[in-house]
């Protein structure tokens, strides 16, 4: 109550629109995860429970974004959000760090491959694309001419 008391006055100052169920459930399982590590008894399960509610947050936030930007391949972002985000939480609460460390990049590897590489470009189009533009110096066209 307090966040969604709070919000309208808040929000003007800070860029991001985020809403404030949002907001109060990443403060709360914030604060409880802290509470945890310096060995308070919190009860883990709700941890795991607020945490979740936020994977499926980022998950529909990102959504948003790639309808805005017309990114292909949610679809596949979608299930890399939702199980990678399981098993991130998993490994945080049983304190498996190169678990966790490895998840995360697996997360943003498999990310960026699918937004970015398998979008049905091809390379030529880009370097038509840059050409039309009128682009004489590009990344793609450096990579081009490298080696």
């Amino acid at each position: 109550f307090l966040v969604a008391f709070l919000k309208p006055h808040i929000q003007p100052k800070i860029p991001l629109n985020i809403c404030a169920m949002c907001i109060a459930v990443n403060f709360t399982w914030f604060l409880m995860l802290i509470l945890w590590a310096a060995g308070i008894n919190v009860p883990i399960v709700i941890v795991g429970i607020l945490m979740g509610m936020s994977v499926a947050g980022t998950m529909y936030r990102a959504e948003k974004f790639y309808k805005e930007k017309g990114i292909k391949n949610f679809w596949f972002v979608r299930l890399v959000i939702i199980i990678g985000g399981f098993y991130l939480i998993l490994m945080l609460l049983r304190g498996n760090w190169n678990g966790l460390f490895f998840i995360l990049l697996l997360i943003i590897f498999l990310t960026i491959t699918a937004s970015f590489l398998f979008q049905g470009i091809r390379h030529e189009d880009v370097v038509d694309e840059q050409e039309r533009a009128g682009r004489k110096s590009s990344l793609i066209k450096k990579l081009d001419n490298c080696c």
